[in-house]
């Protein structure tokens, strides 16, 4: 076999791996969105509800109208399965499928609250330098809260669910959110976000 043909045939199979993984991950992603919207609404049962695809296969984001909420705001984001280009990277990077629930209150957040897993990267926080922080071991796992005034009881409440699923739990007074951010464990979902309207009720935040 010539040159030519060694590369030909090393460009075809490259060319038909490409393909197959890209229809695979499709897919597979489709049905990952489909199974997670499916959970999502037996979980919430919205009066209302509104879906808009983000890249095609790489997620959603969900507006559910979820009383006595001003809105419940989903976002899934998926790993790029589809692209055998993208995806080694995405696994080197440590990205995950993951699930962000922002919970729009009714009353406003007296305190705001940050609960981070330490061992990923901070995210932004506008007035991150005026908060006090403190670093915990919540089930053997490191965190960091960050906090106003003194550490708030509740949050570890919340986070006691299911940790290994808690990305990112917050309260910001900005724009009166509870947010929370989630690895996709699904026996685990239901018991954090219930875990967490319970405290909502509790603090009577959404009276």
């Amino acid at each position: 076999m010539s040159v030519n043909s060694q590369i030909f045939l090393i460009l075809l199979v490259f060319s038909l791996g490409l393909i197959g993984v890209y229809h695979w991950g499709m897919r597979y992603n489709l049905r990952l969105c489909r199974k997670w919207a499916h959970i999502l609404e037996e979980f919430f049962s919205p009066q209302e509800k509104e879906y808009t695809w983000l890249g095609g296969v790489i997620g959603f984001t969900a507006e559910y109208k979820v009383p006595p909420f001003r809105q419940v705001k989903v976002v899934l984001r998926l790993v790029p399965r589809h692209s055998l280009l993208y995806w080694p990277f995405a696994f080197f990077m440590g990205r995950r499928d993951c699930l962000q629930i922002l919970f729009y209150l009714p009353q406003g957040v007296k305190e705001e609250v940050h609960l981070i897993r330490k061992s990923l990267r901070i995210p932004h926080i506008s007035n991150q330098a005026k908060l006090k922080r403190q670093r915990l071991h919540l089930q053997g796992m490191p965190f960091i809260l960050l906090f106003e005034k003194e550490p708030p009881a509740f949050v570890q409440s919340i986070a006691a669910h299911c940790l290994s699923g808690l990305k990112h739990l917050a309260f910001t007074k900005e724009n009166n959110i509870c947010y929370l951010e989630l690895f996709l464990k699904e026996k685990e979902l239901g018991k954090l976000i219930k875990a967490c309207l319970d405290i909502l009720l509790k603090l009577k935040i959404h009276d």
